[in-house]
């Protein structure tokens, strides 16, 4: 066996035993909640030194897992500004959603109870996401429009499903315009969390972890496994449905918008996730301005979670974060509508 040989077997067996070590670990962390008796409840963040280690624990089982995807194959090209349009809609919400967040990070900082309020019910923040969400489910329903007459049904049951799914989400952030228009709750409504006219809130923390971590799930790990699956360019279906790498900037912004629910494995999976996966396309990307742009995002989203945790007790609610991570979800799902939505028809 020659060295050039021997250094990939090793390199192999390095992959492997990375991949091991990365599954290992998330076990065990799974492991460590199922044993806590309030693993899912929103509380105070904790930083006993068994917290901590479970912290650390799931960030090398991430660094290991992701850096383990991302030395197999061929390294694909990693894309976050359109080559072809400097001034394409992409780039645009791209920017917006960094300066958004820099900007509502700086307002904590200086004047805290600006960001409480603008995350207060029915606020500015509030209406901007069910808008946002609104404008997704307009938006698919203009890509099935465009798609109508295609005889392939399942393309025209996903967009009518994005279609419907963002506009019950437009709908359950504002209780379906029940303070607009003053509506009495109804009887059956009036055993949920909040008593007001939405379904969300009969099962709230379970439903809103499903919706985070599927967020940080559909928005970052699925644009990063892109790269390194080439089978999805291949099929027009996935293709036209899997969203490109650059929705990552946004979706992982939303990552970091975490205080209440940072003892829950799976918050802190998703933040730290994120990171890692910001990380390794920075790594991956050749062109300077992209490259940049990625290392600045990671510098943004984990300088943003740290400041959250650090200065919690500036929070009027400790909730109140939350409202700013839906907010940056529907930003990053508006930018995956419109990027749909321009790939025109699935089949020419």
């Amino acid at each position: 066996m020659n060295m050039k040989s021997s250094n990939k077997l090793i390199h192999r067996h390095l992959r492997n035993i990375a991949l091991i070590i990365g599954f290992v670990g998330m076990i065990l962390v799974f492991g460590i909640d199922t044993l806590k008796p309030y693993a899912l409840e929103e509380d105070l963040p904790i930083f006993t030194e068994e917290y901590l280690l479970q912290s650390i624990l799931i960030f090398i089982s991430l660094l290991l897992l992701f850096g383990y995807i991302k030395s197999i194959g061929d390294d694909n090209q990693v894309i976050i500004f359109s080559v072809e349009n400097k001034n394409s809609i992409n780039n645009i919400f791209t920017f917006i959603g960094y300066f958004l967040s820099l900007f509502f990070l700086l307002i904590f900082i200086f004047k805290p109870s600006a960001f409480s309020k603008l995350s207060l019910e029915d606020g500015i923040v509030e209406w901007g996401t069910a808008v946002l969400f609104f404008l997704s489910s307009i938006v698919f329903f203009m890509s099935f429009l465009k798609n109508f007459r295609h005889k392939n049904k399942s393309i025209l049951f996903m967009l009518c499903f994005f279609c419907l799914i963002f506009f019950v989400m437009a709908g359950e952030e504002i209780s379906w315009f029940q303070r607009v228009f003053n509506i009495e709750t109804p009887d059956s409504f009036k055993n949920n969390i909040q008593s007001e006219m939405n379904f969300h809130n009969f099962a709230t923390d379970r439903l809103e972890l499903m919706f985070y971590f599927g967020s940080f799930l559909f928005l970052v790990v699925m644009p990063f496994l892109k790269i390194k699956i080439p089978y999805i360019k291949k099929n027009d279906f996935l293709s036209y449905f899997w969203p490109g790498t650059f929705i990552v900037v946004t979706g992982a912004i939303p990552c970091a918008y975490n205080f209440d629910m940072w003892n829950i494995s799976f918050i802190q999976i998703s933040f730290c996730g994120a990171v890692v996966i910001l990380f390794y396309l920075s790594t991956l990307n050749k062109d300077s301005q992209d490259k940049l742009f990625l290392y600045l995002t990671t510098i943004l989203v984990s300088l943003t979670q740290i400041l959250f945790l650090w200065k919690g007790d500036a929070f009027s609610r400790i909730w109140e974060v939350t409202e700013y991570k839906e907010f940056f979800i529907s930003l990053s799902f508006f930018i995956y509508a419109l990027s749909v939505y321009r790939k025109g028809k699935i089949y020419k």
